[in-house]
């Protein structure tokens, strides 16, 4: 069992770090450092974020990268415990959006997540006894903490289907495009994709007008955003401090 877990560790930490998948979805600016309210580590837009939900987190980019045998520098930790913190950010003002727009998941979602997902699948059918160990002996957490993530996930999916539902490429330009290609381009290859695999250019276009309102928007979003950190003032009491 142990070897299997191993072998599917890596499709552990990709689910327990899904979100956007497009290219344009950056991370966030620089944060405010200031005095803990209570058991938060963050703070986005007055939401919090335990020091808990922190820790699990970079201990999980930590796990992947010594795994990977990547030498754990003071340097490299550093930066992992800032990729930490830019994800939460990110994630939790993906969560924001979502709810504003009144996106919700469902039980049967989210059992159906789970149970499509391969790091819990043997002889290609979901495996209970599998789930259980990756959550308490890979993951070291609880199914419900699990789940909850994994909702998270999905509204966060959800989201960025909606915002691209919204984007279409009409016939006049793609009609357009095909016209400039032919007149500008200078690879033959290219000319030729855009007159015989018109869907194939249409999927492009689109693609590129999705990034570029995305990137917008999070440009938008980041001008909103407030965010206040206070892991320092956990790490001195953890020295003592």
């Amino acid at each position: 069992m142990m070897k299997w877990l191993r072998k599917h560790r890596y499709t552990i930490f990709l689910i327990t770090t899904a979100g956007f998948v497009i290219g344009a979805f950056m991370g966030f600016g620089s944060y405010f450092f200031s005095t803990s309210p209570y058991d938060a580590a963050l703070t986005v837009n007055g939401k919090k974020i335990s020091y808990k939900t922190y820790q699990t987190r970079f201990h999980q980019y930590l796990s992947q990268q010594r795994d990977e045998n990547v030498i754990l520098t003071e340097e490299r930790t550093k930066q992992i415990k800032q990729q930490a913190i830019q994800d939460l950010v990110r994630e939790e003002v993906f969560i924001q959006q979502a709810e504003r727009y009144g996106l919700a998941v469902t039980d049967n979602e989210l059992a159906a997540y789970i149970q499509n997902s391969a790091a819990f699948r043997r002889d290609n059918k979901f495996d209970q006894r599998a789930y259980f160990q990756v959550i308490h002996q890979v993951l070291r957490t609880t199914p419900e903490e699990f789940e909850k993530e994994r909702r998270r996930d999905i509204l966060i999916q959800k989201l960025q289907t909606l915002l691209a539902s919204t984007i279409k490429v009409t016939d006049v330009e793609l009609s357009w495009q095909q016209q400039k290609i032919a007149a500008l381009s200078k690879d033959p290859e290219e000319r030729k994709m855009a007159m015989e695999k018109p869907n194939e250019l249409r999927n492009k276009m689109r693609q590129e007008q999705i990034n570029h309102v995305f990137q917008e928007w999070l440009t938008q979003l980041n001008n909103q955003l407030k965010v206040q950190v206070f892991i320092d003032k956990w790490e001195r009491r953890g020295e003592g401090a």
